[in-house]
């Protein structure tokens, strides 16, 4: 028990060093990149600020927070991860992270608090596979060109990324079973929205600094898996999150399934707010956060099951 108590502190130790490293490297590359921040910043009416970071603040949403309800990992690295990564994403402007991070926790106390948590988890499968097939025709629904729904979003960045849904939304609805084929995202970035992409700060219209059809990618993995692979990619996804549910449903207890969730919500909530289905840097994320938990939870494990013989 003392080995395994051990290497989960270890684990610990690497990991936020880890997050350290990654916030230093993001730090370096920003102050290299101001100019870029600067230029945007008169472009959009947005000062500087922590949204070049949004990888950084995502890996401590996906890595961190389901560290909190693994079963056996002691208050003070409970209270200090939550209130760590609490503090910097309320202190950032990284939407995903911030909701992610949200959904998440309450999520997670839903599922520690009621009486009969898989009746919670069979309802947050049933929605995300209703989203996973409706998003694209969801996403049409969303006014983009109207001034005051624009307004009432905190970020252009943001409001440009609706643009992106919408626009991806539209041409997978016109290939709706194989879609366009791998890598169609980078074909449609190439061509320029036929409508002014205009955000609002502070009530002023600001123009998209691209204008493409979707940018380098769709920011919405559900929307580029339709648009590249149709009705069959989403059917793959949905069949990933029926595996993730019978995942749920073999935690040997209540804290170890409340963590799972926190790892599944993190990662589901982020790809659907902004990430692409592909990204290099977001799917090794995504593999290092389950590779991480699942090691962890078998250190857990392990220690447990030393102190009970």
């Amino acid at each position: 028990a003392r080995l395994e108590a051990t290497e989960t502190r270890r684990m610990l130790q690497v990991l936020l060093g880890t997050v350290v490293l990654w916030f230093t490297v993001y730090s370096l590359d920003a102050w290299q990149g101001y100019p870029i921040a600067s230029d945007y910043a008169a472009k959009t009416g947005e000062v500087f600020g922590l949204h070049l970071f949004n990888r950084p603040l995502t890996f401590c949403a996906l890595l961190l927070v389901p560290v909190m309800f693994w079963p056996g990992i002691a208050v003070f690295w409970r209270w200090a991860v939550g209130l760590g990564v609490g503090i910097v994403l309320y202190t950032s402007i990284c939407e995903t992270a911030m909701v992610s991070f949200a959904v998440t926790l309450v999520g997670v106390l839903i599922v520690l608090l009621l009486p009969r948590p898989k009746l919670f988890l069979r309802a947050v499968m049933v929605m995300a596979t209703v989203l996973v097939l409706g998003l694209p025709t969801l996403s049409r629904q969303l006014p983009v060109e109207s001034p005051d729904f624009m307004t009432a979003l905190r970020f252009t960045s943001f409001q440009h990324r609706l643009f992106y849904w919408d626009n991806a939304s539209r041409l997978s609805l016109e290939a709706p079973i194989l879609g366009y084929g791998g890598e169609a995202s980078r074909y449609f970035s190439e061509i320029p929205d036929p409508r002014p992409q205009k955000a609002y700060v502070n009530g002023k219209a600001v123009y998209s600094m691209d204008g493409k059809l979707v940018g380098l990618h769709p920011h919405n993995g559900v929307i580029q898996l339709w648009l590249e692979y149709g009705g069959v990619g989403a059917l793959f996804l949905i069949g990933g999150l029926w595996c993730w549910y019978r995942y749920w449903g073999e935690a040997p207890d209540r804290r170890t399934q409340a963590a799972r969730f926190a790892l599944f919500s993190a990662v589901f909530v982020a790809m659907n707010a902004a990430w692409g289905a592909w990204q290099t840097d977001w799917v090794a994320v995504i593999i290092l956060a389950a590779v991480f938990n699942t090691r962890l939870e078998d250190a857990v494990t392990s220690a447990q099951g030393d102190q009970t013989t």
